[in-house]
């Protein structure tokens, strides 16, 4: 596994955010301007060791996040959505998702019920996947680096396998292990 490193750069003239990539030991290149630049606060938390997620909070108040991925299971391209077909459960029972084609992704956690169709999920890498209510960052997941995968690409489901679930928040962080259930 390689060491890796989320660098972004706020500029001092317009004040916009510029992500950049790991390119070779300490070197990074530029990989994209993020959508929205002076941020007022933000919190950086590690889902997976492929997995770095940045919410940060904009001039406006709302709540941003933006993942950076690293590693990817050596494919060229796979829909982290198709990944999560099913359902997931944390190990105490108080957290899950569930997604379908005919329902999105719909997590429940703390008593809630949040639904997100799939136009409110936004990809990054072949590992992780951001939902949005639209204005604001809610959720982040990540498909767990050891999880295994067939011939195809195609993730394995079995009581082993395991998704990260991140609520969007500035406060402590709280990472939430999920299992496959069905």
């Amino acid at each position: 596994m390689q060491n890796s490193f989320f660098l972004v750069k706020e500029t001092s003239n317009d004040h916009a955010l510029y992500y950049f990539n790991n390119y070779y030991l300490v070197v990074a290149r530029l990989k994209e301007k993020l959508p929205v630049g002076e941020v007022t606060d933000y919190q950086l938390t590690w889902l997976t060791n492929e997995t770095c997620v940045l919410v940060y909070r904009s001039k406006d108040q709302a709540l941003h996040q933006y993942i950076g991925t690293y590693g990817g299971r050596k494919i060229a391209y796979s829909y982290v959505l198709s990944n999560l077909t099913g359902s997931w459960v944390s190990k105490d029972g108080r957290t899950s998702l569930t997604s379908s084609g005919a329902t999105g992704v719909v997590i429940q956690a703390n008593g809630e019920v949040e639904k997100y169709p799939f136009e409110q999920a936004k990809q990054f890498g072949t590992t992780a996947l951001a939902l949005n209510d639209g204005k604001n960052a809610k959720w982040s997941i990540s498909l767990n680096s050891e999880n295994e995968y067939n011939d195809q690409g195609d993730l394995l489901k079995n009581v082993q396998t395991k998704i990260i679930l991140l609520k969007a928040g500035l406060d402590e962080p709280q990472k939430v292990e999920l299992y496959f259930k069905q």
